[in-house]
């Protein structure tokens, strides 16, 4: 105890008030009756005053707490609590010392910490800073981003230097600087949000851990720790039991492509799940009815904007449920966390997300909006003008459908060569087929060649005017197709486009509320037709095969499904029975905020004949999907639920146009990690372990 000295003292100090506290609480408990957590507060009280420490708030109790735990007067005090702190008192700041400005002998600093930040000031002609002249020299040789720990006094800035954040009306008066960790004199990225703009993706990416310090993504990533931890509490609340299900699976196929994991056990691999899905049904079958789970999936795909090949969803199932339940439950799910946790800039979103949300369903958003997630803060309309054309064509056999977009106000403002440029974002196979007509000042259409006999006849030019209320200015795009919905497609493309300039051009208004959509009665398998795609021999699931039927189309379904079985895939009756099935529409639904799919789900086939004739159909490999056959055998409840991608959801909440914004250690578009260099070269002991041989063409590239 000598040889510890003061420390030694202080120690045994702190050891014996511990050891009051316990002796009041039990004595108050037994006397009381009360719980210990109720006591707690009021034993603090005891010793601080029993220490002399005047408690005149609640801040002061909490201080007086951290402070009989961790040692006393020098404990850390976070940057956005120094202004509880009383002037007289001395406080430690630990953090980054994010720039200095030196003007003769005084020192501006900003301490940042992952509270928020503060100013701290060292004035050498201070008389107390006088005889501290190595503290001065010390701050001057300190570069920034430096990792340090400050001693001072709270004060009140002067009333023209208070700046607008949290603690602008004060500052630290500096009397110490200790250096903890000296940074690297240059930074490979900026961390200022200021001097961000020029730098490269690939930079900030291999450079993530500083790029993460930018106060713009650690709001981001907070504000998603916040929001996933407010739907976990509401679903543990509503009865929801949170499983983790296994990342090591086996290869099925699902729609995406898959990571493959090899093993010890020559030709055998693991797949990485792309979702929890065929687990989270089996939990249904264990009769667990209420499961959800924050996922990781994984897809073997090119990064882009909305995509990345690993990914977080919140993941749901329920037992004995409907459409209309799972809706409901993801509303209230999505009603409570927004108005628990709102988006930076948004103080309540109770008056846009109120239950229930709008619904539309998947033929209505294809026909009017050319898209299965249309964005419904503007208007845009997508109008059918195969009737016109008909008339023009003087129903000589006119078979194209077509369809025409008015663009408000438009034209005025786009050029020949910029509507090129319009056309020229879009892949060449979309914009085949999609005509611009200007309408001049006096009303005068300069439509290209294919349309030419409407702008010769008068009549017919007058109602293509009133179908659409063509104004002077208008852009009028015309789209033509085999099908009405493909059509309707072409244009759907340029829709957003056309709102996002003409937004930037201030003759459209995008509502900046949250737009929350339901599009559902999606078709069972795909329509080739509509997408331009040539006939295959299997069909091919919209969402996943394990999609029910609309009760209404099931038994037209199986009929079909039936008659394409007994039939080999390329007998002339086959591709009859493979349109009646693509005509039946399923129990899917998707879930749009701001033309954004953030969620999809369905009402699951729990039949497992029924669910086996689909994987027929599809041409799956049955046996792959045993276990889910037998599952569903031995009395699987009716069950559906959704997914919700976690990425895309916060990077539509916080207005990011990418969702590597929202995540803390993204991969690149091309599926790299430029700061850990993953993927790495295998080993070859490690290769030869898990029965692995290089091509040779690859051979001298991974030496």
């Amino acid at each position: 105890r000598a040889s510890r000295g003061i420390r030694g003292t202080q120690f045994d100090q702190h050891r014996n008030q511990r050891r009051h506290m316990n002796q009041l609480v039990r004595q108050t408990s037994r006397q009381s009756g009360s719980s210990i957590s109720a006591l707690r507060s009021r034993i603090y009280c005891s010793i601080a005053t029993s220490s002399r420490i005047s408690l005149n708030s609640v801040s002061d109790v909490r201080r007086t707490q951290l402070r009989w735990r961790t040692g006393g007067k020098n404990s850390r005090v976070m940057a956005r609590e120094v202004s509880g702190h009383p002037e007289s008192e001395e406080i430690v700041l630990e953090g980054w010392l994010e720039h200095v400005r030196h003007l003769g002998n005084v020192a501006f600093a900003v301490l940042r910490d992952s509270s928020g930040r503060i100013q701290v000031t060292w004035d050498q002609e201070s008389a107390e800073n006088q005889c501290r002249v190595h503290e001065f020299k010390k701050l001057r040789k300190t570069t920034d981003e430096s990792v340090v720990r400050i001693r001072g006094h709270k004060r009140q800035r002067p009333a023209e230097a208070k700046g607008s954040d949290h603690n602008g009306d004060i500052e630290i008066w500096m009397s110490s600087l200790e250096v903890l960790n000296m940074c690297k004199p240059m930074l490979p990225i900026p961390v200022r949000p200021q001097n961000i703009t020029n730098t490269t993706e690939l930079a900030r990416l291999k450079y993530r851990y500083l790029d993460l310090r930018r106060q713009e993504l650690q709001q981001t990533i907070r504000y998603r720790s916040n929001l996933t931890h407010a739907m976990r509490k509401h679903l543990i609340a509503k009865n929801f039991v949170d499983i983790e299900t296994p990342t090591l699976f086996k290869s099925t196929p699902e729609g995406a492509r898959e990571f493959l994991v090899p093993t010890r056990h020559p030709g055998r691999f693991y797949a990485l799940p792309q979702s929890p899905q065929q687990y989270k049904q089996l939990l249904m079958a264990a009769g667990f009815e209420r499961y959800f789970q924050i996922a990781r999936c994984y897809r073997d795909e090119l990064g882009r904007a909305d995509r990345q090949p690993e990914f977080t969803q919140l993941d749901m199932e329920m037992s004995f449920v409907n459409e209309a339940d799972v809706m409901q439950t993801a509303e209230h799910l999505l009603a409570h966390a927004l108005n628990e946790c709102p988006p930076p800039g948004h103080n309540s979103l109770s008056s846009e997300i109120a239950s229930p949300f709008r619904r539309m369903t998947f033929h209505d958003a294809m026909h009017t909006y050319g898209s299965d997630k249309p964005d419904l803060r503007y208007g845009l309309e997508i109008i059918d003008f195969s009737a016109v054309c008909q008339k023009v064509d003087g129903n000589s056999g006119w078979k194209l459908a077509a369809k025409v977009l008015n663009a408000k106000g438009l034209g005025a403002k786009l050029s020949r060569k910029k509507i090129d440029e319009l056309r020229a974002t879009v892949d060449r196979k979309i914009a085949d087929g999609v005509f611009f007509v200007k309408v001049g000042e006096k009303g005068e259409w300069k439509p290209p060649k294919p349309l030419s006999a409407v702008h010769q006849d008068m009549a017919l030019r007058s109602e293509v005017n009133g179908l659409v209320n063509v104004e002077a200015g208008d852009l009028l795009l015309f789209s033509t197709a085999t099908t009405s919905a493909q059509a309707a497609k072409k244009l759907g493309h340029f829709r957003v486009q056309c709102a996002n300039i003409m937004q930037e051009a201030g003759i459209l208004d995008i509502d900046s509320r949250f737009s929350l959509l339901w599009v559902n009665d999606f078709p069972m398998f795909e329509d080739i037709e509509a997408d331009g795609l040539e006939s295959s021999e299997y069909l091919q699931s919209t969402h996943h095969p394990f999609t029910a039927p609309h009760l209404d189309h099931q038994e037209t379904l199986e009929n079909a499904i039936d008659g394409l079985l007994s039939l080999s895939p390329h007998h002339p009756e086959a591709e009859g029975y493979r349109k009646i099935a693509r005509r039946c529409t399923s129990r899917a639904y998707d879930l749009v905020i701001n033309g954004v799919e953030i969620g999809g789900g369905s009402i699951r086939i729990h039949d497992p004949v029924l669910q086996e004739k689909v994987l027929k159909a599809i041409g799956a490999d049955v046996s792959a999907f045993g276990h889910l056959l037998d599952a569903l055998g031995y009395g699987c409840p009716p069950h559906g639920g959704i997914a919700i991608g976690i990425d895309r959801l916060i990077a539509t909440l916080c207005e990011k146009e990418n969702i590597r914004e929202v995540i803390a250690f993204p991969k690149s578009a091309y599926g790299t990690d430029p700061m850990s260099g993953a993927p790495g070269h295998g080993v070859k002991e490690a290769l030869t372990e898990y029965h692995i041989a290089m091509l040779e063409k690859y051979e001298s590239s991974s030496a």
